[in-house]
C-alpha cells in the first residue's frame, strides 16, 4: 500500500512539473511573440507612417480621423516629386556610380583580405594594424587631403615628374567626376573598404588550409589557386560585401557632397528636397508639401526594398556564414 501511495505521489509530481512546464512554454511564447511584434513595429512604423502619409491627399493631414489608412489614395504626391526632382535620371547616375563603385571595391577587398589572411610576408601585421585604424579612424579626418588630392590629381606622380621637365605639373581635377568615387574604390580605399577587407580575412581564415595546399600540389599557382579553389567558395562573402557595399554608396550623403557640385545623387536631392518642391508649388503653405516628401523619401530607399526583398533568404545565409554575428 505504501508503495502505491509513493508512486501516486511521483506520478502526482510528474504531472505538475508537466503542466508547469507546459504553462511557462506557452507564456514564453506569448511574451517572444509580444516582444517581435513590438520589435517590428518600432522598426517599420517610420516606413508604415512614411507610406500612408505619401498616399494621402493634402488635406487629410488636417483631419483627425485618418491615422493609418487615407480615405482617398492618391499617387499624385508621387507623381509631383518623381517630376520635380528628375528622379529617374538621378536615380540612374546613382544606380551607375554604386554599382560600379561596388564592383571595383568587391574586387580590391577581396583580394587584399585573400593576400592578408593566407600569406604570410614582412609587414603584415603592420598592414593589418593600419587596416584597423581606416575602420576606427572617421571619414571626416582625411577630407580636406581628398579633396585637394581630387582637385590637383597628378596621376599618381607622374604629372610632378612631367612638371619638372614642362615646369608646369600634369594635372586634372577628379571633383565633380564619378572618378572620385571609382579611384579611392578601385584602391580598396573607398566607402567602408576597411570593414569590407577585414570580412574576407574573416572568411578566408575559415576555410580549410589543405583546400590551398593541394592545389599547390597540383601545380596552380597562387592566382590560379585563388580564381579555381577559393573564389568558387566565396559566395557568401561576396553577397554580404556585394548588398553592403552598393546600401552604403547609394546612401552616401557625406561625400557626394563634398566630391559634386553640379552632379546630384539621391541623397543629395533628398537634402534639397523641401526647396526643390517648394520652388515648383503655388501654395504658400509649407503643410501641404509634406505628402510629397514623404514620396520622395519612399522612393529613394524603394530600389533597396526591392533589392532586399529579393536576395533577402540568400542575404540572411551569407550573414550567418561570413562569421559576422556571433
Amino acid at each position: 500500500m505504501e508503495k502505491i501511495n509513493n508512486y501516486q505521489d511521483r506520478l502526482r509530481a510528474l504531472v505538475t512539473r508537466r503542466r508547469t512546464k507546459g504553462v511557462l512554454s506557452i507564456l514564453f511564447a506569448i511574451f517572444r511573440g509580444l516582444f517581435l511584434f513590438s520589435l517590428c513595429l518600432v522598426l517599420l512604423y517610420p516606413l508604415l507612417i512614411m507610406l500612408s502619409i505619401s498616399l494621402r491627399e493634402a488635406r487629410e493631414l488636417y483631419d483627425p480621423t485618418v491615422v493609418w489608412i487615407p480615405r482617398n489614395f492618391t499617387l499624385a504626391s508621387y507623381i509631383k516629386a518623381f517630376d520635380v526632382l528628375d528622379f529617374g535620371k538621378v536615380a540612374l547616375r546613382t544606380f551607375t556610380i554604386s554599382a560600379i563603385g561596388t564592383i571595383l571595391q568587391l574586387v580590391t577587398c577581396m583580394l587584399a583580405g585573400y593576400g592578408l589572411s593566407r600569406f604570410k610576408f614582412p609587414g603584415r601585421n603592420l598592414l593589418f594594424g593600419l587596416l584597423i585604424m581606416t575602420i576606427i579612424v572617421p571619414p571626416q579626418v582625411v577630407t580636406i587631403p581628398s579633396m585637394v588630392y581630387f582637385q590637383n590629381f597628378d596621376f599618381f606622380g607622374i604629372g610632378s615628374i612631367v612638371g619638372l621637365f614642362t615646369g608646369t605639373p600634369l594635372t586634372q581635377t577628379l571633383l565633380n567626376t564619378p572618378w572620385a568615387y571609382y579611384l579611392p574604390a578601385a584602391l580598396g580605399s573607398g566607402i567602408k573598404s576597411g570593414l569590407f577587407i577585414f570580412i574576407f580575412i574573416q572568411f578566408f581564415r575559415g576555410l580549410p588550409g589543405d583546400l590551398q595546399d593541394a592545389a599547390y600540389i597540383d601545380g596552380c599557382g597562387r592566382l590560379k589557386t585563388f580564381v579555381r579553389i577559393m573564389l568558387p567558395l566565396s559566395g557568401a562573402a561576396i553577397l554580404t560585401v556585394l548588398l553592403f557595399s552598393f546600401v552604403w554608396y547609394w546612401n552616401d550623403s557625406y561625400f557626394s557632397v563634398i566630391y559634386f557640385d553640379d552632379m546630384q545623387t539621391v541623397s543629395t536631392v533628398l537634402q534639397n528636397v523641401r526647396n526643390a518642391l517648394n520652388a515648383t508649388s503655388d501654395n504658400r503653405n509649407e503643410l501641404e508639401l509634406i505628402p510629397q516628401m514623404q514620396a520622395a523619401a519612399i522612393l529613394a530607399i524603394l530600389p533597396l526594398l526591392i533589392m532586399y526583398v529579393l536576395l533577402q533568404k540568400y542575404f540572411t545565409e551569407s550573414i550567418e556564414r561570413t562569421g559576422i554575428v556571433g
